[in-house]
């Protein structure tokens, strides 16, 4: 899909989101899946939120843009569930793909689609349960493993000697990091995991884009603090 620029990327990151909530445009079991008028109107309705940054969108322009973002994500997972299987990590480098994961309930054998650009769309199938609810268990799934943790050495003092940080434990501080962030969202409900999720990418795409400050930390914790005493 090449560079979009910022104002592009929210805009369209809003798109996935409202497409998302819109079922029957991607989720075969919906009874109005196959109301082609119904998917003509609201595509043209999801068109008006691109429109202050492309001002060409249409309705005809977000299905183009749909199936860009479902055929990047769908190379992305096979090769997610490649590696696995293979018993190695692959963190998916697309930006969308995160966002585009309510697909991977109604996927049917990732692992066998092709990566080809013009073969046909894979065949959806209903999922068993609700996709929120699985959402956050299956993106858990593909994190590593808990590496053991290991103490530092202690000198004939008892005292522990200074650690230089080069670039590779940095690298370590992360995989840990992320392993501690994943087994505490396996401790919780599916419901309270999926809010997790969603402060966790929103932030990270806000980091990403260099726009996170320490304001919007500020303003996420009065909000829950506010929430909890009302």
């Amino acid at each position: 899909m090449g560079k979009i620029k910022l104002t592009e990327r929210k805009a369209y990151m809003e798109l996935i989101r409202a497409y998302r909530d819109h079922s029957f445009l991607w989720n075969k079991k919906n009874p109005e899946f196959f109301n082609r008028q119904l998917k003509l109107e609201t595509l043209e309705k999801l068109s008006s939120i691109l429109r202050p940054s492309v001002s060409d969108a249409d309705g005809k322009l977000v299905s183009q843009k749909m199936k860009k973002f479902k055929a990047s994500f769908i190379r992305e997972h096979r090769k997610v569930v490649k590696r696995k299987k293979a018993g190695v990590n692959y963190v998916p480098i697309h930006w969308a793909y995160w966002e585009m994961s309510f697909l991977k309930d109604v996927l049917e054998s990732p692992d066998q689609i092709s990566e080809d650009r013009d073969s046909p769309t894979p065949k959806l199938v209903a999922p068993n349960v609700s996709t929120s609810h699985r959402m956050g268990q299956s993106l858990v799934s593909e994190l590593p493993p808990l590496l053991p943790l290991v103490p530092a050495p202690q000198s004939s003092s008892g005292e522990r000697p200074a650690t230089v940080v080069n670039s590779s434990e940095g690298s370590d501080h992360c995989d840990t990091f992320l392993q501690l962030i994943a087994i505490k969202l396996k401790e919780l409900g599916p419901q309270q995991r999926l809010y997790a999720e969603k402060i966790i990418n929103d932030t990270l795409f806000y980091a990403e884009t260099g726009e996170l400050t320490f304001d919007q930390l500020s303003c996420i914790e009065n909000a829950l603090k506010n929430r909890n005493k009302s």
